[in-house]
């Protein structure tokens, strides 16, 4: 199955060998705000889905970091 027909919608971002979406949420538990970092990437028959948490939203460059290391080894 192709990378676009496993994701099921445009791609809003993409690193090595892959594609995918990403989508920023914010919740709250009894410690106060929680973020989190949703992403779902797909590669040819290959799908990974991951959310990356924090608590202070000064942390949103380093979610984004994590999302973007992100590889696939197609020849693998």
């Amino acid at each position: 199955m192709t990378a676009d027909a496993m994701l099921g919608e445009p791609a809003n971002i993409s690193g090595e060998g892959w594609i995918g979406v990403s989508e920023r949420f914010e919740d709250a538990d009894e410690d106060g705000p929680v973020h989190r970092l949703a992403v779902t990437g797909t590669a040819t028959n290959t799908l990974i889905s991951c959310w990356i948490g924090y608590r202070d939203a000064a942390d949103a460059t380093w979610a984004d970091a994590v999302a973007e290391s992100l590889r696939h080894d197609r020849e693998g």
